[in-house]
This record gives structure tokens, sequence and C-alpha cells, in this order.
């Protein structure tokens, strides 16, 4: 890590004493963002069925938010397409809006 003052110069701490230091979140949640509905997500499934690329459907569910109804269904699309539980629910539990 570099020092603020002296970039390139790698900061070590000292051996004693007391360091304060600060924590930040710098997270910010938008304001607005695209909710994925049943229509575009069935037509996501099926061109990602169709191309046989998942990288299509999972550039869509990053990108937005799903309903519960919407993420359950997709889930289990996501299930029997892969046989993987735990990385199906990963990837879509953290995009639940509602």
């Amino acid at each position: 890590m570099d020092s603020a003052s002296k970039p390139g110069v790698r900061y070590v701490p000292p051996k004693a004493g007391l360091l304060h230091l600060t924590v930040v979140d710098s997270f910010i949640q938008k304001k607005s963002y695209a909710v994925m509905t049943e229509t575009t997500q069935k037509s996501t499934l099926l061109m990602a069925r169709v191309l046989g690329d998942a990288s299509l459907l999972n550039a869509a569910i990053k990108n937005s938010k799903l309903h519960t109804q919407e993420a359950y269904d997709l889930f289990r699309s996501m299930y029997k397409d892969t046989g993987l539980l735990l990385p199906s629910i990963a990837q879509i539990l953290p995009q639940v809006d509602s």
C-alpha cells in the first residue's frame, strides 16, 4: 500500500504506539434500477438456451433486480440446467428486490 503523501513509497507502520483507522462504507445504492419482469426473464432464458451461452443470462441477472417469484423461477431453471444448487442461489439471491 502506498502512502498518500509519498506515492510509490510503501507505508510501514511503527512497531509501537497507536494506529487510528477509519472504515468508510463507499457502497451507494442506486435510486432507480431495472427489475427483470417475467417476460424479460423468459426471453433471456430462451436466448441463452438457443445461443448456448450462459454469460448472457449472468449479465442479465447482475444488472437487474428480481421479484421473488421471478427469482424462484429463474433459480429452478438454472438449477435444472446446471445441477449446481449453491452457485445458482448465490448468483440470484443478492438480486432479489422483494
